[in-house]
């Protein structure tokens, strides 16, 4: 079977190490070792970084480039992921995630609350202070839309007459959420 490889555009593969060095900063970024431990940690063990991806690609497409806003735009909403994965872990009782343990597994529910909450408020505190109120407000209503999508899958979790479509409005809020901000900032950036 034939493969394919995509290839690599130098501006943008320029954007996402930049990307990846925001998002230790600003998983870094507490006064307290233990919050920057921990936050630390899960941004290390990396990812996919599609969210960042659709938003710098897109901002590339839409402008001929890739702002420091944009860059940081895209930190931020992995930083969101990020935390929400803390949280979800949490929910789930997750005791690992990417090879890593989770931080409720390594130090309980409550650091995995704070922490997750941390990256949170990082992110949507890089976004005002380095982007714009527009993109931290964006940011915000995602976040309201994740948590409405985990509310709705909490809801139905073991509802056997659950619709394909209440399910599909669960993934929509939950994990749609972050690529549609993802896409709303890239043509905020790309002006």
């Amino acid at each position: 079977m034939p493969t394919t490889t995509v290839p690599t555009i130098p501006a943008l593969a320029d954007a996402l190490t930049r990307v990846e060095a925001e998002i230790r900063a600003l998983a870094t970024s507490s006064t307290l070792p233990a919050v920057n431990r921990f936050s630390g940690r899960i941004t290390a063990a990396g990812g996919k970084r599609l969210r960042s991806v659709v938003l710098l690609a897109g901002s590339l497409a839409l402008s001929g480039r890739i702002t420091g806003k944009a860059v940081t735009s895209a930190a931020c909403v992995e930083l969101l992921h990020a935390g929400s994965l803390v949280h979800d872990d949490l929910m789930d009782g997750a005791v690992e995630r990417r090879g890593v343990r989770t931080v409720n597994a390594e130090w309980g529910a409550g650091p995995a609350v704070l922490v997750g909450d941390f990256m949170l408020a990082r992110a949507s505190q890089a976004a005002l202070d380095s982007v714009s109120p527009f993109a931290a407000s964006k940011l915000a209503a995602a976040v309201a839309d994740l948590v409405e999508g985990q509310v709705l899958e909490v809801l139905d979790l073991f509802d056997a007459h659950r619709s394909p479509e209440g399910a599909l409005r669960s993934v929509a809020l939950k994990t749609g959420a972050l690529f549609r901000v993802g896409c709303v900032l890239a043509a905020h950036c790309a002006g």
